[in-house]
């Protein structure tokens, strides 16, 4: 047992048995008194530490009866009327107390020796104090030379900053500048825009007026028919890749309510939301009618933003010889026998995919297919679907018989000799056989992509109507007015013809109920011949004159047309695969875009021919575009000034800067078979050898200065050691004239830290905790 627990120990078990005049004496830290037994009086052991009074004649108190230098003036906290911890101080070492117990102990504490008996140290002050002061001096010196270094480097960035600041100040001013002259152009573009969109709605509403003999006598059920089905037919004829139709989101805009439908499919559509905002609206008509690639729908704050699918040229020229907002209308495209071939995928002409249809919009689309109009679509879809299916098993048969026949003749091939005769009866087992189906692989196979492609376009039709009938479930243009301005811009904008309206018109009036085509044309129209007209409202022949004329000309022009049986035969009389597919297949007739000598040309003209004054537009967008390029590119400058001095209040550069003079620098130490570098705002890493890579120890995240102004730089998120942490660097950084790395380790797992010494750590704070006064600084200088 250690002999101080023992002595404790004993005195506790003695205490109650001292008498009154047994020695006392301070025994522990805590400065109480306690009873030292008569027993334990120059024991040869110091029970009395502080003054020795129980080893008077030992040196077990080293000598207390004599000890020079004791202190005797402090009192130990917590003891009031206690005695104070004595201690000796070193007369030429004054930081320097001993503890009694280290006086006389054969140790020399003290430089001079005062702390042992006289002659048995040597004296060693003058050695050890030149020691310190060479250590001193050193530190001295470092600190003054990267003080100045520092203070040099500060100043230097600081007047780098001033500059940069005020260069950035210029720039900044070159901006609003720039504003002001994009504020005007814009002002400009503003002004062209309200022009436009004011002119073309006074035209509109011109259009309509003189179109009031069309839409007047119809009621507002019939109105909303002749929409769906003008709808259906602008998705039979347009390439645009869209589930709604185009045609009446685009009449929209130039109708009496103006409102804005930006949806593309039936599901987006089914939570219609409507923008009513003029501002919008006169963008869109004026960027649609520029002729730009998109048209538009949705806008940005700045009513600046198109969409990203394509919709071909919709250029009011006046001719209007565009196909359905894509390419030149070619009769070439429909082919000899007049049917229209879809184009081939392009980025003017998208080919319409065909979707998914959801529950909801399937029901609409299935009213819709039980209306009068819809009967030979209808019709068509069914039959169609059942001629391919013929086409495909034929295509299959023909498909396994030439197979069979071609690995027949290659093991035919393989025979040699002898064979030749088994050869000869093979051929013969075939002549017997059955004989094999030939038939026209391409043009079954072109009759399929035909009818393939009306299906697609019949379907799309569909779609389209059902999205009108949606629109008027959710539009607040209701009012009849409202239908009939909405009906005129369907049919312009949906590239709708004369004769497209009658075929609609004899589908929706119940005055044609029960309306046949006649035998001689059925082959060769859609619509009735010879057309008849009805009275309505003021006992008015309805429809308008040039309807009626449009398709007596058609009449007259097709009355010649030699038949397709099949298109007049009813379900189920031939079962036949026709040679070819001819318009009018099973009652459909593939529709064709408005021709320029249509009738209805002369009421749209005034609207199509009117044009925004795209010359101007194009010169202040111009100057808005040029204007824009500059101030983004005085933009990237004015950031570039700022990273250079570390951001716009200077912190990214730290304290005043002064990472500035080191920034994108890298230093390196050698430790063991490793070399560490660490680039100022770079990587930290590990490499061995002197290859190029490494490991990663982390990217820089910044530079921390502690409470006791110490620097700290940290490096994280390095690359991930094996089954532990990812790897991170610290530096500690000390004053010195130059900035390098001194030593490197690693005291936990990947978790690395250097030491640098730097002049940028040699400020006030360093000084102070140094405790470098002035004079030794001037002491250093004059010794220079």
């Amino acid at each position: 047992m250690n002999m101080v627990y023992f002595h404790l120990l004993c005195f506790g078990l003695l205490f109650s048995l001292s008498s009154a005049g047994d020695l006392k004496c301070a025994t522990g830290l805590d400065g109480k008194e306690a009873v030292i037994p008569e027993a334990w009086i120059n024991d040869g052991y110091c029970d009395c530490p502080f003054d020795g009074q129980d080893e008077p004649n030992t040196e077990a108190c080293s000598g207390s009866t004599s000890w020079p230098g004791l202190k005797t003036d402090g009192v130990m906290d917590g003891a009031a009327a206690s005695p104070a911890l004595p201690g000796f101080q070193c007369s030429k070492q004054t930081k320097l107390i001993l503890p009694p117990s280290r006086i006389n102990d054969g140790i020399c504490d003290c430089c001079d020796g005062e702390d042992e008996s006289e002659g048995l140290c040597p004296d060693i002050c003058d050695e050890l104090f030149r020691e310190e002061r060479e250590a001193r001096e050193k530190i001295t010196k470092n600190f003054k030379l990267g003080y100045n270094k520092r203070k040099h480097d500060l100043y230097n960035f600081k007047k780098l900053r001033q500059e940069k600041l005020q260069e950035a100040a210029e720039k900044e001013t070159e901006i609003v500048s720039i504003n002001n002259e994009e504020s005007e152009a814009e002002a400009s573009i503003d002004e062209l825009r309200d022009a436009y969109a004011k002119e073309r709605k006074a035209v509109a509403s011109s259009v309509a007026k003189s179109l009031a003999d069309l839409v007047d006598p119809l009621s507002e059920d019939e109105l909303k028919q002749l929409i769906v089905h003008s709808c259906q037919l602008a998705g039979e004829m347009s390439d645009h890749d869209a589930d709604t139709c185009v045609a009446l989101r685009l009449s929209a805009l130039d109708s009496t309510t103006g409102s804005v439908w930006s949806d593309d499919s039936y599901a987006d559509a089914e939570e219609m939301k409507f923008s009513t905002d003029d501002q919008q609206i006169a963008e869109m008509l004026l960027q649609n009618s520029l002729g730009t690639d998109s048209l538009k729908w949705n806008l940005d704050e700045e009513f600046r933003r198109r969409l990203d699918e394509y919709m071909g040229d919709y250029d009011y020229d006046g001719e209007f010889d565009d196909d359905q907002f894509g390419g030149p209308y070619d009769d070439d495209e429909h082919g000899e026998d007049g049917y229209y071939e879809p184009p081939p995928p392009s980025r003017k002409n998208k080919v319409y995919v065909s979707r998914d249809v959801s529950e909801k919009e399937q029901e609409v689309i299935d009213e819709l297919k039980g209306s009068k109009f819809s009967e030979s679509r209808v019709n068509f879809l069914t039959r169609s679907k059942i001629l391919e299916e013929k086409i495909n098993n034929a295509l299959d048969a023909a498909e396994e018989a030439a197979k069979e026949k071609e690995e027949g003749e290659a093991d035919e091939e393989k025979e040699e000799g002898d064979e030749a005769e088994v050869e000869g009866d093979a051929e013969a087992e075939v002549a017997e056989g059955e004989e094999v189906p030939t038939i026209d692989t391409e043009a079954y196979n072109s009759i399929k992509e035909t009818l393939e492609a009306a299906d697609r376009k019949i379907s799309k039709g569909f779609r389209w109507g059902a999205s009108a009938k949606l629109f008027f479930s959710k539009s607040s243009a209701t009012t009849v007015g409202d239908l009939k301005s909405l009906a005129i811009g369907t049919l312009l904008l949906g590239n709708l013809g004369a004769t497209h309206v009658w075929e609609v018109l004899q589908s929706i009036l119940p005055e044609y109920e029960g309306a046949k085509t006649s035998s001689d044309t059925c082959a060769a129209l859609p619509v009735a011949c010879p057309p008849s007209p009805i009275t309505r409202g003021k006992n008015k022949s309805y429809p308008p004159s040039f309807i009626i004329a449009a398709v007596e000309a058609l009449c007259v022009e097709q009355a010649a047309t030699k038949v397709d049986e099949s298109t007049c035969a009813e379900e189920g009389v031939s079962d036949e695969i026709p040679e070819s597919v001819s318009d009018g297949l099973y009652g459909y007739f593939n529709p064709s875009p408005r021709e320029e000598s249509d009738p209805l040309m002369s009421f749209f003209s005034p609207l199509l021919s009117l044009k925004a004054d795209k010359d101007t537009y194009d010169k202040h967008m111009t100057t808005k575009r040029n204007l824009d390029t500059k101030k983004k590119r005085i933009e990237r400058q004015i950031t570039d000034l700022y990273k250079d001095i570390g951001g716009k209040d200077g912190d990214g550069m730290g304290p005043s800067g002064e990472l500035y003079s080191m920034a994108n620098e890298c230093f390196s130490v050698l430790a063991g078979k490793y070399t560490y570098e660490t680039c100022i705002f770079g990587e930290a890493k590990q490499k061995e050898g002197s290859g190029a890579g490494g490991t990663g120890l982390g990217k820089w995240t910044g530079m921390e200065i502690d409470e006791d102004g110490a620097r700290v730089m940290k490096w994280e998120k390095g690359q991930k050691c094996w089954n532990g942490p990812q790897r991170s660097a610290t530096v500690y950084v000390t004053c010195g004239q130059e900035t390098k790395l001194i030593s490197a380790d690693e005291p936990e797992t990947c978790s690395y830290v250097f030491e640098m010494e730097s002049y940028i750590a040699c400020d006030e704070a360093y000084k102070a905790k140094m405790g470098l006064l002035d004079e030794d600084l001037k002491a250093a200088e004059d010794a220079e």
